[in-house]
Formats: C-alpha cells, sequence, structure tokens
C-alpha cells in the first residue's frame, strides 16, 4: 500500500473510541470527607440533606431526586445513586461489588435496607 492510501485509510478510519470519553486518570472521586462536607445521612431513615445552601438547594434541605426507580444525588458536579453514597458515607469507600436494597426499592437507602450483591462487580466510577 503507498504511503498516500495508508494516510487515507488511517484518516477513513474515524477517531479513536475514547476521544469523547472523559479520562478517568484525571477525575476526583468523591471522598467521604467530602461527602461527609455537604450532605448529612441518617442511617435509619436513608435521608439525605444538605449541610448549606447552594445551586439549586437551601441547608437542611432533602438531597435528591428519583430517577429511575432510584434516588440520584448530584454532589460537585456529578450523579451518584443513592445506595452508592449511602455506602461511601457508612463504609468510607466506593463498593468494590454492586450494592442492592435488600427490598429492591431503589429509593429506599436505609442502611440494615442496603447489602453487597457479590456475584456482580461495581461499575467504574
Amino acid at each position: 500500500m503507498s504511503a498516500a492510501a495508508e494516510s487515507v485509510a488511517v484518516a477513513s478510519a474515524g477517531p479513536s473510541r475514547n476521544v469523547d470519553k472523559p479520562c478517568r486518570q484525571n477525575a476526583v472521586l468523591l471522598t467521604q470527607t467530602r461527602l461527609k462536607e455537604i450532605l448529612h445521612y441518617d442511617p435509619q431513615t436513608g435521608i439525605f440533606t444538605w449541610i448549606n445552601s447552594g445551586k439549586g438547594h437551601v441547608a437542611g434541605m432533602v438531597a435528591g431526586t428519583k430517577v429511575r426507580g432510584y434516588l440520584q444525588i448530584e454532589a460537585d458536579g456529578k450523579l451518584y445513586r443513592g445506595h452508592i453514597i449511602a455506602w461511601l458515607y457508612m463504609k468510607g469507600e466506593f463498593p468494590a461489588y454492586r450494592v442492592v436494597p435488600k427490598n429492591l426499592d431503589g429509593c429506599d437507602t436505609r442502611w440494615r435496607n442496603l447489602r453487597l450483591d457479590l456475584r456482580a462487580k461495581a461499575r467504574g466510577r
């Protein structure tokens, strides 16, 4: 194949699959310390409340929205499911396995209702 034909073949292959994806190496994950600075979690009720007022919320307001059957909370510009950050809040780390509600209610984030599904690895953060 000539050099010209080779460059056309490379150009027509399109951009790399990773061009539009954010680099995970530079992504800053939420930490337990940061989470506890912005949200309070009551393990008995499973309710998260904002500690300070900010964009779209006031201190003491219940945090989160129900999306496709799960509690979803935005923290530091990233969306998290409630049961994932409940785990982070209580254990200090993201779960290595998928967290599932025992009663299958994705909005019930009470600590006693959450368990690890050891058959399924957690998705990347």
